[in-house]
C-alpha cells in the first residue's frame, strides 16, 4: 500500500491497534506469585526469573512473608496484575536497567506504588546481593507493623478504618 499522511487514516489505525492491544490483553493469562500471599512481592522478568526465583523460595521456606511474580510478557502486560498488587504490603521490581518496567508499572497501576532495585552494570544479580536486599525489605515491613501495632494498642485499623476516619 501507499503511505498516508492523512489524519483520518492515522487515527484508524491507532485505533486498531488499540483494540489488536486490548483482545491480546483479554488472552493473556493471569501472571502468578508463587510464595506467600502477603508481605514482599518480587516481580522480574527476562533472565533474572532464576536467581530470584531461587532466592525467594528459599526464603520463603524459612518462613519470610515473600513472593515471586516473573512476568513473561510486558507489552501487553496483564491487566490481571491489578488482582495480585494489592495483596502485597511491597512490591519490589528487580531489573538490570535503569528502571523501565517499574515506571511503566507504576504508570498502569497507580493504586501501587511499586519499588525497584535496580542495577546498571553489565553484571548479573548476585544471590547473595538479592537475599541481602530482600531482607532489608522485609525487616522494614516488619519494623512498620509494631510500629503501627505501638500506635493503635494491637487495634486493626484496617478493620476499624471507617469508624476512625468518621
Amino acid at each position: 500500500g501507499e503511505i498516508s499522511y492523512a489524519a483520518e487514516d492515522h487515527e484508524e489505525m491507532n485505533e486498531l491497534r488499540r483494540e489488536r492491544v486490548e483482545m491480546a490483553q483479554a488472552d493473556l493469562a493471569a501472571p502468578e506469585a508463587v510464595g506467600a500471599k502477603e508481605g514482599l512481592l518480587v516481580m522480574s522478568w527476562g533472565s533474572t526469573y532464576g536467581i530470584i526465583s531461587e532466592v525467594v523460595e528459599e526464603l520463603f521456606t524459612s518462613g519470610h512473608k515473600i513472593a515471586h511474580c516473573h512476568l513473561e510478557m510486558l507489552n501487553p502486560i496483564s491487566e490481571r496484575l491489578d488482582q495480585i498488587l494489592p495483596q502485597y504490603d511491597r512490591v519490589l521490581v528487580c531489573e538490570q536497567n535503569c528502571g523501565q518496567l517499574v515506571q511503566h508499572l507504576n504508570a498502569t497501576f497507580r493504586e501501587c506504588e511499586i519499588d525497584a532495585y535496580l542495577s546498571y552494570n553489565t553484571e548479573t544479580f548476585s544471590p547473595e546481593e538479592l537475599r541481602e536486599e530482600f531482607l532489608f525489605n522485609l525487616d522494614e515491613l516488619n519494623t512498620i507493623r509494631q510500629n503501627i501495632d505501638a500506635l493503635t494498642n494491637g487495634i486493626n485499623i484496617y478493620d476499624k478504618k471507617d469508624e476512625l476516619l468518621s
